[in-house]
């Protein structure tokens, strides 16, 4: 496992701006009164991870606006998987898997 690991300017740009667009959702539309954000090393994967306790949604009911389109391609250009799990009352979790190494 690496003690440390370095990100390239772009992709240190892009997860910055992920992180940033969950965090704005979450106060602009969840209404959350708290976010947390983590990092983790599993063996050869950084996982980023934002959660909040806001009011979530249903990704079936909501029309994908740019900043949930541009977590997406942000992810896309990582070569990160991107998971939002959310649901209505429950707040929304963020998840980026990277793999490093």
């Amino acid at each position: 496992m690496n003690a440390s690991h370095e990100f390239s300017s772009l992709e240190g740009m892009n997860i910055y701006r992920i992180i940033q667009e969950a965090v704005n959702n979450a106060i602009k539309y969840a209404n959350a009164t708290q976010i947390k954000i983590l990092l983790h090393q599993e063996e050869n994967k950084m996982i980023f991870s934002i959660s909040d306790n806001g009011i979530g949604f249903s990704e079936t009911e909501i029309e994908l606006g740019n900043g949930l389109n541009n977590m997406k391609k942000r992810a896309l250009e990582l070569k990160a998987n991107l998971k939002i799990n959310t649901e209505k009352g429950n707040g929304t979790i963020v998840t980026i898997v990277k793999e490093i190494g």
